[in-house]
């Protein structure tokens, strides 16, 4: 598995990094063009928590064309970003942001909810994990 460069403004998500809650109030910026990734296949990039109850899925953006990443047109949000917020003094939370090889294009379902397993995504949707970034969060200030 290849790591999937990624940043929270200048803060690199290498594997185990921390940051804190309000350094993720905005998307993580994902290199592309560090990617050796395949032209025509599309792509969806998810944020994934497996620590957190109440939002295991924090962002999830389907079929990328690596092509027209500076202004994707066929994206589709599936679920908006909510940021990395762990609940005041339960500790450091563990974030799994990881770039899916689709097999197909990805329609919205509407019973899609925030609290589906990962794995359940990546079956239903017959996706293959190309790219990973694991980092942790904390609700407290470093």
């Amino acid at each position: 598995m290849f790591p999937l460069h990624a940043k929270y403004g200048t803060k690199h998500l290498d594997f185990g990094t921390l940051v804190t809650s309000s350094q993720t109030a905005q998307p993580p910026q994902v290199e592309w063009s560090s990617l050796p990734i395949e032209p025509d296949k599309k792509y969806s990039l998810i944020l994934f928590s497996p620590d957190c109850t109440s939002c295991k899925l924090h962002w999830w953006v389907s079929n990328i064309s690596p092509n027209d990443v500076t202004n994707p047109s066929d994206d589709v949000t599936v679920l908006p970003y909510v940021p990395a917020v762990p609940l005041k003094g339960t500790g450091v939370y563990r974030y799994v942001l990881v770039l899916l090889e689709q097999g197909s294009d990805i329609t919205v379902c509407s019973d899609t909810d925030r609290l589906s397993e990962l794995s359940g995504v990546i079956s239903q949707h017959k996706t293959v994990a190309a790219r990973l970034a694991l980092y942790q969060a904390t609700w407290m200030r470093l």
